[in-house]
C-alpha cells in the first residue's frame, strides 16, 4: 500500500492536478461571497425547518421543498459547522472543485491525460465558477452531477468486463440525485439516447443504465403517491410554481448565445472568453477528432438546443421555458473539454502558440472574474455589515427594515431571534403597505426599536423594495448610531443608516 501511495505521489499528472486543485481553492477563497442571492433565504429556511422538525418540516405543496439533493449536504454542513456563510456555500464550493476532478477524468477517458489536465486548468479559472462557487448557485451542483453521470456512462460504454453494470448503475444514481436537485437536469438523457442510437449494437448493455434510472424514477413517483396522493406531485408543483418565460419567443430567441458571447448589462462576461475559444475548437474536433469527441459535441449541442427551444408546457400557445444567465453553465464542461483537446493539438504542434493561447485564456479569465466579483459582491456589503452591527447591539430591540435586511439578519442570528423582526405596524404590512408605498407616517409612532434604512441589498434588488427614506426626514426621536458611507449607485440610492428609537 505504501508503495502504491509513493507511486501516486511521484506521478507527474497527480502532482499537476494537486497544484491545479490548490490554485482553484485559493481563487475561490479570494472571490468569496457567501449568503445573499435571491433564493438563499428560502433554501436556508427549508434546511432550518428540517433541523427543527425532521423531514416532516418539508411542505410538499411547494416544489422547492422536494429538492432533497440540495438540502441534505447543507443540512450536514449546518449540523457540523453551524449556520454561517461558509457552511451554507460549502456544497457549491465542493461541487465546483469536484468538477475540476471530474473534467480531468472525462478528458482522460475520451482523449488522454494531457487533455484532461488542460481542461482542469481551464475549469479552475472559469470566471463563473471562480466567483459563484461561493454562492448558492445550484447550477454548479447540477453541472457536477451531470458530468459524473456522463463520466460513468462513458466508462460503462467502454468497459468490456462485468464492471459496466456498476458504471451504468452509478451513472443512473448520479442522474437521479441531480433530478432531486432540479428536474430539468435530466435533459442530458437526450444526449445519452443519441449516443446509444449511434452505438445501437450495444443497446442491450445500455439498458442497464436506462433500466436503473427508470427504476429509481418510478420508485420516486410511488413515494410521492404515498406522501401526497399524486404520483407526479413533484413535477406538478415545480411546473406551476416555477418562473414564467420573459416575453414572447422572438424576444428571448438565442438569449443563451448572447450570454455566452456578450457582456451583461453590468459589464461582466460570465464565462470570460471560453465560449469564444469554443468556436475554432468545435470546428477542429468536429473535423479532425470526431471519432473520440462526438460524445461531448452531442452533450453541448443537445443541451443548448433543448434549453433554447423547449417550451415550459407542451401546449398552445407556445410559451418558452424561463431562462436565466446561470443556466448557460450547463454546457461549460463539454465546451471546455473540446477547447482542451484543440489546445493539446496545438501543444503537440508547437509549444509557444499553446503557451500564448492558454495564458491568454487564463489571464483574461482572472480579469473577468475580478469584474464579476466586484459587480456581485459589493452590493451585498452594506446589508452584511449592518446585520452584524445590529446583531451586536445591546439590549435586543425590535428591528424595522425591509425584507432583504431581515433575510440577512435572520441568517446571521442563526434563526434564533425571529421575535425581534417586525412584519407589520398597526395592521399595516411593513414591506408592502409602508415601505413600498412610502407611507412612513406610521413609523413616527414607533418606540423602542432599531431602524435600518438605505444602503444596498443586491445588484438586482428593485429599489421600491428597499427601505429608502428618500426626501422624508427621520423624526427627532430617531438617534443615528451607525452610517455606512458608500458611493451612490443604481443599487444604492442613499447611504445605509441605523437609528436607535427609544
Amino acid at each position: 500500500m505504501m508503495k502504491s501511495l509513493k507511486q501516486l505521489v511521484s506521478n507527474k499528472y497527480f502532482l499537476i492536478m494537486a497544484a491545479v486543485f490548490s490554485v482553484a481553492i485559493i481563487i475561490r477563497a479570494c472571490f468569496f461571497i457567501g449568503f445573499g442571492l435571491g433564493d438563499d433565504s428560502i433554501y436556508a429556511g427549508v434546511v432550518r425547518n428540517i433541523m427543527n422538525g425532521g423531514f416532516r418540516g418539508l411542505d410538499l405543496n411547494y416544489g422547492m421543498d422536494y429538492r432533497v439533493g440540495l438540502y441534505l449536504p447543507i443540512l450536514l454542513f449546518f449540523s457540523i459547522f453551524g449556520i454561517n456563510d461558509i457552511s451554507f456555500v460549502l456544497y457549491p464550493l465542493l461541487a465546483s472543485l469536484g468538477s475540476i476532478i471530474v473534467i480531468y477524468f472525462i478528458g482522460k477517458e475520451l482523449f488522454g491525460k494531457e487533455t484532461g489536465i488542460i481542461a482542469a486548468i481551464l475549469m479552475t479559472f472559469c470566471p463563473f465558477d471562480a466567483v459563484f462557487a461561493s454562492t448558492m448557485t445550484i447550477d454548479i451542483m447540477t453541472s457536477l452531477f451531470t458530468a459524473l453521470s456522463f463520466l460513468f456512462f462513458l466508462k460503462g460504454h467502454n468497459d468490456k468486463s462485468w464492471k459496466f453494470i456498476l458504471y451504468f448503475a452509478f451513472a443512473s444514481l448520479a442522474m437521479f440525485y441531480n433530478y432531486m436537485i432540479k428536474i430539468p437536469s435530466v435533459l442530458v438523457l437526450c444526449c445519452f439516447a443519441i449516443i446509444t442510437l449511434i452505438n445501437i449494437r450495444v443497446f442491450i448493455r445500455h439498458l442497464v443504465f436506462y433500466g436503473s434510472f427508470a427504476t429509481l424514477l418510478l420508485a420516486s413517483f410511488y413515494t410521492d403517491y404515498l406522501l401526497t396522493g399524486r404520483f407526479l406531485n413533484y413535477w406538478h408543483t415545480e411546473l406551476t410554481q416555477s418562473a414564467r418565460g420573459f416575453g414572447p419567443y422572438w424576444y428571448t430567441l438565442l438569449e443563451y448565445f448572447r450570454w455566452m458571447f456578450y457582456r451583461l448589462g453590468d459589464g461582466s462576461l460570465l464565462f470570460g472568453y471560453l465560449y469564444h475559444a469554443l468556436i475554432p475548437a468545435l470546428l477542429y474536433v468536429g473535423v479532425r477528432r470526431l471519432r473520440c469527441s462526438y460524445p461531448v459535441i452531442i452533450w453541448a449541442l443537445s443541451i443548448f438546443i433543448l434549453l433554447e427551444f423547449i417550451p415550459k408546457q407542451w401546449q398552445l400557445p407556445y410559451e418558452p421555458a424561463p431562462r436565466f444567465p446561470r443556466y448557460t453553465h450547463a454546457f461549460v464542461i463539454p465546451s471546455v473539454l473540446m477547447i482542451a483537446e484543440a489546445l493539446y493539438s496545438i501543444l503537440k504542434w508547437k509549444t509557444y502558440p499553446f503557451a500564448i493561447c492558454i495564458a491568454g485564456l487564463v489571464i483574461s479569465s482572472i480579469v473577468e472574474a475580478h469584474v464579476l466579483y466586484k459587480t456581485w459582491a459589493e452590493p451585498f456589503s452594506d446589508n452584511n455589515e449592518a446585520s452584524q452591527f445590529v446583531l451586536s447591539l445591546k439590549p435586543d430591540r425590535k428591528i424595522i427594515s425591509d425584507g432583504w435586511f431581515y433575510n440577512r439578519f435572520e441568517f446571521d442570528a442563526k434563526y434564533k431571534k425571529p421575535h425581534l423582526i417586525v412584519w407589520d405596524i398597526n395592521g399595516k404590512r411593513l414591506q408592502y403597505d409602508i415601505i413600498e408605498k412610502k407611507d412612513f407616517a406610521e413609523l413616527e409612532k414607533v418606540k423602542n426599536a432599531y431602524i435600518v434604512v438605505g444602503g444596498s441589498r443586491a445588484v438586482y434588488a428593485a429599489m421600491f423594495s428597499v427601505f429608502n427614506l428618500g426626501t422624508s426626514k427621520p423624526p427627532n426621536n430617531w438617534k443615528l448610531i451607525k452610517e455606512i458611507p458608500k458611493k451612490i449607485t443604481s443599487y444604492r440610492e442613499e447611504t445605509l443608516k441605523i437609528f436607535d428609537v427609544k
